[in-house]
């Protein structure tokens, strides 16, 4: 005989609400059959926290001091720094992680389509799905946070404590950092739920991509500029009138300091506004949730229109491309393949925005860095828009790499494998079209209002040439049609091509920086440099473009079920 529990569990609500919980986790990495678990993903969360604490032990251990003969220590002023840091870190992974998967926390098309024949309410569907979201948004902030909060109290406190003063310790530290990660859980799924239910569908469609664009760059703006917020940022709080005070992670930064016993008024005024900011997103993202379910519903009964609804590229541009650069009727085919792709996938153009999203953070930092000097060339007022370049070129060969759906590559198969297409080659034009040469003329524009012409007119080129070099280096072994197979830097290992990553964009951006301003400061070099580099590219250009088949199965090694037991 069954309890009413366990019919309560096996009940319908109950099954809906766990599909529901589980489809946030859905995270396909490289196409079909490439997803991560949840305690995979749960594992990765939190494995951020327990490094970051653990590093920190070298710094409040009293017995390393001790050995290191350090007698002053202003133990409460260090771990400013350090509570900061933890409450940026919690609150960027959650806005970024919100904004990749932000249209998973409403009903999708899928869901719709399939539950909504079956005999279930709309608002048993309703309250499924925020039961569902609800119980992520606690499992999330939990998970990320747990660590950091069961190890940095006991390591910073270390013996200068009662057990009272470490139990507080426990209590401020995740409460302010809980607190920073909903609010920006609640801050992002109000702006969704407004933009789904004040906007058209066919607006919502178009705008979502420079949307996510602009809250990832401001997440890791937000990020990037630690360094600096901690610089301007003493132990009693910010002055009265500072930029400092409108940055939200500062908001919770008082709440913690408060929380954890600081007499400073200042720090009480913040808390008090984190504390209002917080109520004033659970209300909005609660009010919007709600009201964006019957528009969001009407949305993805519209998604067949989806195809019509992207991002359209003039007829203009397709002209004039096809005359300068696309010789034949296959390769203009693919180029227009490569653009549509990308404007109507939503995961294609999701990891796009994530990476322009931390070019413009980047370039952000740099150029507000670079306001200390005078606006005469220098490798911080130069890199923007290298970094930026970089960004941009490297999502665009990452979103190439991942398959769209790899069981539709039967038309490709049979168009091209006979042919001599090249794929590097389709990529590199796509890549110096929407890129390359765009990047350069807004360099041009922009450094022309700032410095003297010629100066901008050398920059500009410098940076052309840069992203001409990194696509050449970009496509090297690049052997697939893009969005046809898994094809990522580093062979799908998500360490390696994290490295490659933040390698390659340190090298890019001091290297082609650093060139430049050689050439300013002894013009005589510019004649062995380029020479230099025109023979590494040459080489280079050889490899990235040598004859091969084109390949129509992933890279990417899987896992292999042996199935023993059966």
């Amino acid at each position: 005989m069954t309890t009413p529990a366990e019919r309560l569990r096996r009940g319908p609500f109950a099954r809906l609400t766990a599909h529901f919980f589980h489809g946030f986790f859905d995270v396909e990495l490289f196409g079909e059959g490439s997803r991560l678990g949840l305690g995979a993903i749960l594992s990765i969360l939190a494995f951020p926290g327990l490094v970051m604490s653990i590093l920190l032990f070298d710094k409040y251990s009293s017995l390393l001091r001790f050995l290191r003969n350090v007698r002053s220590f202003d133990r409460e002023a260090a771990m400013i720094p350090d509570k900061y840091t933890f409450i940026v870190f919690s609150m960027t992974v959650a806005g970024v992680l919100t904004v990749l998967r932000w249209e998973a926390l409403l009903p999708e098309r899928r869901d719709w389509s399939n539950l909504a024949p079956l005999p279930l309410s709309t608002r048993v569907l309703f309250t499924a799905k925020a039961l569902a979201l609800a119980a992520f948004i606690a499992l999330f902030t939990l998970d990320l946070n747990a660590a950091s909060t069961l190890l940095f109290p006991p390591i910073a406190i270390d013996d200068a404590g009662a057990l009272s003063d470490l139990a507080r310790f426990f209590a401020a530290h995740f409460a302010a950092v809980a607190a920073g990660t909903l609010f920006v859980f609640c801050a992002l799924l109000a702006l969704v739920g407004a933009l789904v239910t004040l906007l058209p569908s066919r607006t919502f469609q178009k705008i979502t991509r420079l949307v996510q664009c602009a809250a990832i760059a401001s997440l890791l703006g937000m990020f990037f500029l630690t360094p600096l917020v901690l610089r301007s940022l003493p132990s009693g709080g910010p002055a009265h009138g500072s930029l400092l005070h409108w940055l939200p992670s500062v908001w919770f930064l008082g709440l913690y300091q408060s929380l954890h016993g600081s007499p400073s008024a200042v720090w009480q005024s913040l808390g008090t506004t984190a504390a209002g900011a917080l109520g004033l997103a659970a209300l909005a993202a609660v009010l919007f949730y709600g009201a964006s379910h019957r528009a969001f519903a009407r949305h993805a009964a519209e998604a067949p229109e989806l195809a019509r609804a992207g991002l359209r590229f003039p007829v203009a541009l397709f002209a004039l491309v096809d005359r300068i650069a696309l010789r034949d009727a296959r390769e203009r085919g693919l180029f227009r393949f490569v653009l549509r792709t990308l404007a109507r996938s939503r995961r294609h153009s999701a990891a796009l925005a994530a990476f322009a999203g931390a070019g413009f953070a980047l370039a952000l930092q740099m150029a507000i860095l670079s306001t200390t000097r005078r606006l005469q060339p220098n490798t911080l007022t130069l890199a923007p828009p290298l970094a930026i370049g970089f960004c941009l070129l490297a999502g665009l060969r990452f979103a190439f790499g991942v398959p769209f759906d790899p069981r539709a590559t039967w038309l490709f198969q049979i168009a091209v494998a006979a042919s001599d297409a090249q794929p590097a080659r389709i990529a590199r034009k796509v890549m110096t079209v929407t890129v390359a040469l765009p990047l350069a003329l807004v360099t041009l524009a922009v450094y022309t209002a700032v410095v003297e012409p010629a100066l901008a007119a050398v920059h500009a080129l410098v940076v052309f040439t840069g992203c001409l070099f990194l696509i050449d280096v970009l496509v090297v072994d690049f052997r697939s049609i893009p969005f046809t197979c898994a094809n990522l830097l580093g062979g799908g290992n998500a360490v390696l091509g994290i490295a490659m990553h933040i390698i390659g964009l340190l090298v890019f951006v001091d290297l082609f920086a650093a060139i430049e301003m050689w050439i300013y400061r002894h013009p005589i070099v510019l004649l062995p440099v380029s020479a230099l580099l025109g023979i590494v590219w040459f080489a280079i250009h050889r490899a990235a473009f040598a004859r091969e088949p084109v390949v129509f199965e992933s890279q990417v090694d899987r896992l292999e079920l042996l199935r023993l037991s059966e």
